[in-house]
């Protein structure tokens, strides 16, 4: 079974999920995550305090169902805060 995993940006002020963005793994959806925080003239880039990625499922290329459940883990699982972005950047520029 060949799966891509379902990430969403949440906005903690408009209480509201983002349409979601497919990826292979969770460096990717970081990346996307990142990317997006620093695209200058953007909400996301002016409110990075508002902007969480989570992820929310997956998706099953071969039969298209979805899965909510990761492991024993219940949905949605928070995987990066728009204040960490700062933080990541520094992290990524000293290596």
């Amino acid at each position: 079974m060949e799966e891509i995993k379902m990430y969403s940006f949440y906005d903690k002020k408009a209480k509201r999920f983002d349409t979601p963005v497919f990826v292979y793994d969770e460096v990717g959806a970081k990346r996307h995550f990142i990317m997006s925080i620093n695209r200058e003239g953007t909400l996301m880039n002016s409110f990075k305090d508002d902007y969480e990625l989570y992820l929310i499922g997956s998706f099953n290329i071969n039969n298209g169902d979805f899965y909510y459940e990761e492991k024993s883990n219940k949905l949605p699982i928070l995987v990066m805060r728009g204040t960490d972005v700062a933080k990541a950047i520094r992290e990524t520029e000293n290596e």
